[in-house]
């Protein structure tokens, strides 16, 4: 037989290009407005305590249907992973075997 020892390397990439979300048509980033403090107080995150900002919808919009248009969103685009996994393996030998990732 051969050697109870093996050794093995693998590579892996993913690149997703073309990613299918939904985008609103009727309510746009501008008709958005940043909040920092609500009534007075500053608001912070309760798990860091660090500043939190929300984005308040004007009224106008806020009344009137949101509609949504399906398409490629190019923010959706920048996801790329790349990875290396190193294995070892010992095969049953002398009553023990090793199985590394």
């Amino acid at each position: 037989m051969g050697s109870s020892l093996s050794f093995g390397a693998e590579y892996f990439h993913r690149n997703n290009k073309n990613q299918i979300g939904r985008e609103s048509t009727t309510r746009l980033p501008g008709d958005y407005t940043a909040i920092t403090s609500l009534n007075g107080a500053a608001l912070t995150n309760p798990l860091t305590s660090q500043p939190l900002t929300l984005y308040n919808l004007s009224s106008a919009k806020a009344t009137q249907p949101n509609y949504y248009q399906v398409t490629n969103v190019s923010q959706l685009d920048r996801y790329a992973y790349n990875a290396v996994e190193l294995t070892a393996t010992k095969h049953m030998s002398k009553r023990w075997m090793l199985l590394a990732v």
